[in-house]
Parts: C-alpha cells; structure tokens; sequence
C-alpha cells in the first residue's frame, strides 16, 4: 500500500511538471522536482516494494527501515507545501520589485580574476598544513571523513571555490564581449579556473559539487540557445551519472598519486572490484538517506530543536579560539546517530527531516512553505533580469542549484559550508560590484 502511494507521487509529479506553464525551460521547479523525487519517493518506493532486494541495496546500516506510514505522510505534506509557498503571489509582487544594475565588462572581469587569486591562493594555504597540495589531493577521503585534522588553516577550505564563481564570469565574457582585446585573458582565467575547481572539489572529495559546477555550464547554454538536449547537455549529464557511479573510487585512486598515473589506474581498478552492485540501485543508494532521516526523526527520541540549528550554522566559521565555549552538535550528528549508531561520519538530515527535528509536524510545514517561497521569490528576480544583463545566464542556474541544494543537505551548517565560497560571491556581484536595490 505504501509503495503504491508513493508510485502515485511521482505519477502526480510528472503530471504536473508537463502540464503546468513555465518561465523558462528549466526553471527551478523543474529542478525541485528532479531532486524531490530522487530523494524521497522514487527510494520511499523501492524501499516499500522491496524489488530485487532493493530493500537491502538502499539499507545504511543494520537498522531496517520501519515502513513508516508518518514518513509517507510528510513526504506529501512537504512537496504539497513547497508547492504553495512557490505559487504564492507575495512572492512573485515582491521579486518584481528588485532592480539590479550592471557595471561595465572590465570590473566583472576584475571581480572575476579577484576571485581566481583567493580561490588559488586558499587551496595552496589549505594543502600546507597536509605537506603540500599533491599530499592533500592523496589524502582527500580521509580529510573528507574527519580521519585527517584538518588544522588551524580549516577556514582557507571554504575559500577554495571562488573559483566557481570566476569560470562562470569569464565563460559570460567569452560569449558576450565582442572586445577581442580581453578574450585571450578570458581564455587563461577560465582554463586556470577550472583546473582549480577540479583541485578544490577532489581534496574535499565532493562529488555533487563538481556535478554542480557542470551542470551550471550546461544549463546556461541551454538558456542561451533554448535547446534542453543539446549534445553539452547530454555529455554533462552522462558525464555526472559515471562521476555518481565512480566518484568515491576516483577520489580513493587519488591517494597513489605520488606512485604516478600507473598507481592511480591500478587503485581505481582495484577500487572497482571491490565495489559491485546493481547500477540502478547503486546510483538511487546515493539518494536514500533522506528518506531514512525522514524515518529516523519519526522512530527516535530527542528534544525539539527549534530552528537552532541556523544559529550553529552561522556560528560554525568562529574559530574555536574565539569562541568561549564548545561548538555544538548539529542536527546531522544526532541524525547520524539515530541512523547508524555511530558518529564515525555524517548523514545529512535533508530538508523534511531537519523540519520535523526542529519543530515536529509544524516545523515541516514551517521549513517547506519558507523554501518554496524563497524558491519563487528568487526566480522572478533573476528571470526579470535575464534579458537585460548577459551575466545573469550563468546566475540563473547557479542560484537556482543552490536553492535545491538546500533539499538534500538540510542541516544549515552543512548548506552554508558547502555554499559558503557560492553565496558570499553572489552577494558581492549583486550588492558591491553592482547595484541592487527595491522599488
């Protein structure tokens, strides 16, 4: 019964996202959706319908999952209040009201190598404290599980990604500029700011960040030439399914980096070897912990956390020396525990969990609406932008990532680390190197 009801969502999702009018193609609801259902009711079905032992390929520990009939239940009650906040008309008056005012090509370009500079300087900083770069890129797993102390030079990682930011702004600069005078500066940038993004991604040995990073590309030049499965975008998106599939077996070859090229091969092989399974269910197994957050927020005992969470998020860059008192344990850490038994390494709540935790079923329609209106809001800012500053192709989809980045990570802090190098640039493009303001 359960399994049906959550085949049912996602027939109803797909019913609305064909049949609903949109902005743009994609917007973000489109990506709400895609992630919305790889989170909870595609792993919600497969766990229920137990399919080719899908029940124990989608397991994370020996803890079975309950079969929850209040997971189901918040699973629709989230979607359906997403839903009403992202088609709230306050959200769309307001976004309208936001005028935003570009500077001329040559401070972007500025901004843009401004950031490269911070991106490369912090990765070369963060690798010292590990004996080097190449030492941290060896070492990227365990400095990625807690294994590794990441040292007095932990802030230097949030920086690394600037550089995120700089390939987006030099690409813009390249289709845009007519001015040859810049492109072959243009050209340096883009090339050192991609090596760089790839150095930044595999010492912290995140997956999804390097997927987004792409994906950013491919969804701007599919708004550019309103074509959604253009070969880019195809070639990413193959691309980000092998980088889901071999990802962590990458990052672990990584570690014979100082054997040379003939190390790395022989540890992914290896890596291989040990690492079989169903390709479906491998993929899906890296979306299912949400829906086990959402069971384990039902099933455990714990204290409402009333949002604090946000506080913790934010008080998470203070040095320790600064502070007066010991950092707390986040949401995710008492997830984990719940899940797993274990604090050895971290789940993340997701967003339907971290609602439940914070505030029971009312924190859930709390945290939903919000995000959903926030999402809204967002869009029609960017949108009412989109054809008057050539930048914003790439700004459009970067926010747009974001925003449904806050799905499966849940738990503020580990939004706001992951994001921190993404959205401290964002506001610095919009409200210092150009002018934003409300009518």
């Amino acid at each position: 019964m359960l399994a049906s009801a959550y085949l049912g969502l996602i027939f109803f999702i797909f019913f609305v996202e064909f049949n609903r009018k949109k902005i743009l193609k994609p917007d973000f609801l489109t990506l709400f959706h895609i992630i919305f259902v790889l989170l909870y009711p595609l792993p919600g079905f497969f766990l229920e319908a137990d399919i080719g032992n899908s029940r124990y390929e989608l397991s994370i520990s020996d803890k079975i999952y309950s079969s929850n009939i209040k997971t189901l239940i918040a699973v629709y009650i989230g979607y359906f209040f997403v839903l009403f906040g992202f088609f709230s008309k306050s959200a769309q008056r307001l976004g309208k009201k936001v005028i935003i005012k570009s500077n001329g090509d040559k401070t972007i370009i500025l901004y843009a190598f401004t950031l490269l500079i911070i991106s490369m300087l912090s990765i070369h900083i963060y690798g010292m404290q590990f004996g080097g770069v190449i030492n941290a890129l060896t070492n990227a797993t365990l400095i990625r599980s807690s294994l590794l102390d990441s040292g007095p030079l932990l802030f230097f990682k949030h920086l690394m990604n600037y550089c995120f930011m700089s390939s987006y702004l030099f690409s813009y600069s390249l289709l845009f500029n007519k001015n040859t005078k810049y492109k072959l500066k243009n050209i340096l940038g883009l090339c050192l700011s991609f090596l760089s993004a790839f150095i930044a991604t595999s010492i912290s040995a995140g997956r999804a960040q390097f997927i987004y990073y792409l994906l950013v590309f491919c969804f701007a030049y599919t708004l550019k030439t309103k074509r959604l499965f253009s070969l880019p975008f195809l070639s990413i998106a193959g691309f980000s399914l092998l980088f889901i599939l071999f990802g962590k077996q990458l990052f672990w070859s990584l570690s014979a980096i100082s054997e040379g090229l003939d190390g790395v091969v022989n540890t992914f092989s290896e890596s291989r070897e040990d690492d079989s399974g169903s390709g479906f269910l491998k993929i899906l197994s890296n979306f299912a912990y949400p829906i086990h957050s959402l069971d384990a927020s039902f099933t455990s005992n714990y204290d409402m956390r009333l949002f604090v969470d946000w506080f913790y998020g934010f008080i998470s860059f203070i040095p320790q020396k600064i502070l007066n008192f010991e950092k707390p344990n986040t949401v995710s850490y008492y997830n984990t525990e719940f899940i797993v038994g274990t604090n050895d390494f971290e789940i993340p709540s997701a967003f339907l969990a971290f609602g439940i935790y914070s505030f029971s079923w009312l924190g859930l329609v709390l945290v939903t609406y919000i995000y959903g209106w926030i999402g809204r809001y967002i869009e029609i800012v960017l949108v009412n932008h989109l054809n008057k500053i050539d930048w914003m192709i790439f700004l459009y989809p970067l926010v747009a990532i974001i925003w449904i980045d806050f799905q499966p990570a849940g738990d503020p802090r580990i939004f706001l680390t992951s994001n921190f190098a993404l959205l401290t640039s964002i506001f610095a493009l919009l409200f210092i190197i150009n002018k934003t303001s409300t009518v």
